[in-house]
């Protein structure tokens, strides 16, 4: 499985491109397949996108918008959620992750599911955080499992993030990869540890992770891998990891996940390095993940700057282009695009 999983990593990457996955929960007007795939996925079809990483939601641990029994599909109704095609989907039988699989398959494109590992969208004070928040079971009837509370918000990270030291969160992140693994034709999956990245009681304080801590994550990437290679081997044909973090092994051991062992111990074959912010050029990324023989794809997420004037230029496609220059000259295996919406003609 090793050496298949080996050439499946191999395979050439210009463009992965990162679906958050919006399009049932605020944009689609009706339940239906054509749509969902025409708001965002439709015209890479043809492009230099090879891969798609399609989130399936998880704005709150646990909600997602397939058809998952582990997890809680997010079907509220309330506030800007009411045009939310999910309980009309569910309905029809229309999985928004078995369409993107679908696709992916019909022309030619590599499909991950991305899994973000703690979004806290839901700690948010704009209406949307309220009502995600109250949506969620788990985190309604296991106030435990948080990282602090509304009246007693941590230092550092939101209040609704969930523990990583608690084992009963470990095992439902295993459980949600395992469900997708076994009812899904993916490629792959793609544990997004940048959104957003406080995972135990000491991030949350202010320190950095403890060994405990990260054995505690390890073992949790340990579970998955050998979950993913005993469901591939069962259909012949392997399954790939990625992992989004940042682009710094010190900084990924303060929180709690131990990168530079994960890559020695043929824990991921991908490697998405930074995203909103950076801390190295990109050749820090490249020499350390193909020491390692790891692909690694930089991402180039959507302009997180101000004042708008700057904003303007970096959304330019002339900008894109120079950044993908620059991780292209270093070495990069592909260049990973995410969380972007109308993104300039011509980037693709």
């Amino acid at each position: 499985m090793k050496a298949l999983r080996q050439r499946a990593a191999a395979r050439p990457r210009r463009i992965l491109f990162n679906n958050d996955g919006a399009e049932p929960a605020v944009l689609m007007k009706s339940p239906s397949a054509k749509e969902l795939l025409d708001l965002g996925t439709s015209a890479l079809a043809g492009t230099q996108v090879d891969s798609i990483f399609y989130c399936t939601r998880s704005s709150g641990f646990g909600l997602f918008t397939h058809f998952t029994k582990v997890g809680q599909v997010f079907t509220t109704l309330e506030g800007r959620y009411a045009v939310n095609q999910m309980p009309a989907l569910l309905k029809a039988g229309i999985d928004p992750l078995q369409v993107m699989v679908d696709f992916s398959k019909q022309h030619g494109l590599e499909v991950f599911w991305s899994m973000r590992m703690n979004d806290t969208h839901d700690g948010q004070r704009a209406e949307y955080g309220p009502i995600i928040l109250r949506t969620n079971t788990l985190k309604m009837t296991h106030p435990e499992y948080l990282l602090g509370t509304a009246r007693k918000p941590p230092k550092y990270g939101a209040w609704t993030a969930v523990d990583y030291g608690r084992p009963e969160i470990r095992e439902l992140a295993f459980r949600y990869f395992e469900e997708v693994c076994t009812n899904y034709d993916v490629d792959g999956v793609e544990l997004d540890f940048f959104r957003h990245p406080v995972y135990f009681q000491s991030n949350a304080r202010g320190e950095p992770a403890t060994e405990a801590e990260r054995t505690a994550m390890t073992e949790l990437l340990r579970r998955i891998r050998r979950m993913a290679d005993a469901v591939a081997a069962a259909r012949g044909r392997p399954i790939l990891i990625a992992v989004h973090c940042p682009d710094s092994v010190e900084y990924c051991r303060a929180m709690g996940l131990d990168l530079e062992h994960w890559l020695a111990n043929d824990l991921l074959d991908l490697w998405i390095t930074a995203g909103t912010f950076h801390f190295n050029e990109w050749n820090y990324s490249v020499a350390l993940a193909h020491k390692y023989s790891v692909k690694v794809y930089p991402s180039l997420d959507n302009p997180r700057v101000r004042p708008d004037s700057a904003k303007q230029l970096r959304s330019t496609l002339l900008t894109y282009r120079a950044r993908a220059a620059n991780a292209w000259a270093a070495g990069a295996d592909g260049i990973y695009m995410f969380n972007f919406s109308g993104f300039p003609r011509g980037v693709m």
